[in-house]
């Protein structure tokens, strides 16, 4: 059973996949949670506190499949693969990947937790140009230059995350198709 902090911040987790950082309150969390909004101050006295434990939250999931995949059976030319997988079965249904919805926040976060998103996304951007760049030593990957690793990670990442709003907005198989290419370019 999870304690109410660990409770909160996977609430808000999902509300901010579902509504954006803006746009959900504390209100929403307590009325679902069933407790009041001082609980929830408590734990978190300003919104941009919740904010920065769910960037935790993120920064340590991201890091714990990193190091899921890197200490699998699944071979080095097929974790970029695996790892967008796994992105997306920890993305709950709303299709809304929780950085994404972070970022398009941005502009409107405070400092410090602009910073703390950054810092996730560049976890998340380095750890698939890793997995590019070792499957790419490893023959996997092949019509691309060393210098564009980076270039192919960013082109995934942002494919994927793309696929998952049309995903949401049109409701059809729009991921399956999307990964179905991405995966003819990992080959």
């Amino acid at each position: 059973m999870k304690n109410r902090k660990e409770q909160i911040i996977t609430l808000a987790v999902e509300k901010i996949q579902e509504m954006g950082y803006r746009s959900f309150s504390y209100d929403d969390l307590s009325k679902e949670l069933h407790v009041t909004k001082a609980s929830i101050h408590y734990h978190f006295e300003k919104k941009e506190d919740l904010g920065l434990a769910v960037c935790s939250y993120l920064r340590e999931g991201l890091e714990e499949l990193i190091n899921e995949i890197n200490h699998s059976s699944i071979q080095v030319k097929d974790r970029p693969y695996a790892f967008i997988l796994r992105r997306i079965e920890h993305i709950s249904s709303t299709g809304i990947c929780p950085i994404t919805a972070f970022q398009a926040d941005m502009n409107e976060l405070t400092y410090d937790l602009q910073e703390a998103v950054t810092n996730v996304s560049q976890l998340e951007a380095n750890s698939m140009v890793r997995l590019v760049g070792d499957a790419k030593k490893d023959g996997a990957i092949q019509g691309i230059k060393k210098e564009e690793i980076e270039d192919l990670s960013w082109l995934l990442l942002s494919t994927i995350k793309g696929g998952l709003q049309y995903q949401r907005a049109i409701n059809e198989t729009v991921l399956e198709k999307i990964l179905s290419q991405v995966r003819l370019l990992l080959k």
